[in-house]
């Protein structure tokens, strides 16, 4: 979903009286019914917040287990042997990184879906030698957003989370307000976040009893 449809869409979440019609997949439309929005003293201190808004809930999403992984090889040769430990030093990754989820290993006809490590600081992990080649699994982090980010922005979210999004906006944007509204919209947010992490929760075990067997 683009970053205008997400604004339209809490909008209409917090005015549920009023109808926004704009063609999405037309970005100077999307565009212009922001600005034209913005302008609008009903809706310009809403639209104004809705970036802080929405990167708080990024950094929430990377904590929910929900998002797609990302996973890299790593190959012995590139980690330091500390006694039977191999060191790597991610650094250079920890930018993009919401989140480690597990170590990969495959070796010989043994698959192993989540192999110990331990962090050390934030820039290294340590392992044991078994292998020669790992797969490092992580959540990467969202790109965040400002009120300079265009309406056409695609959002880094599948869109079955993406369409939850607005529930955990309006209940920022008006608890203030009305208390009870934003709790009401916060539960919608957090049931559908509950029942997407659910499935992942169900289908990465399905996958490791196959890989174990």
């Amino acid at each position: 979903m683009k970053l205008g449809e997400i604004k339209i869409e809490t909008l209409m979440l917090i005015f549920p009286s009023v109808s926004i019609e704009v063609d999405i997949e037309n970005d100077k439309a999307l565009n212009d019914a922001l600005l034209t929005l913005r302008e609008d003293p009903n809706y310009a201190d809403y639209l104004v917040a809705m970036p802080g808004a929405l990167n708080r809930c990024f950094s929430s999403l990377e904590q929910r287990g929900v998002l797609p992984t990302v996973g890299i090889t790593i190959k012995k040769e590139q980690c330091k042997k500390v006694g039977n430990m191999l060191k790597l030093d991610i650094s250079s990754l920890v930018p993009q990184i919401a989140q480690i989820e597990h170590l990969a290993i495959e070796k010989g006809c043994t698959y192993i879906p989540r192999h110990d490590y331990l962090r050390e600081g934030t820039s290294t992990i340590l392992f044991a030698d078994i292998a020669n080649e790992y797969t490092l699994v992580y959540t990467p982090k969202i790109k965040r957003v400002s009120n300079i980010t265009p309406a056409s922005y695609a959002l880094e979210l599948p869109d079955e989370i993406a369409c939850l999004v607005p529930y955990f906006l309006k209940s920022e944007l008006v608890r203030s307000d009305d208390a009870e509204e934003a709790n009401t919209a916060r539960a919608l947010f957090e049931q559908g976040i509950a029942q997407l992490a659910s499935q992942k929760e169900g289908y990465q075990s399905s996958v490791d009893s196959v890989y174990e067997m």
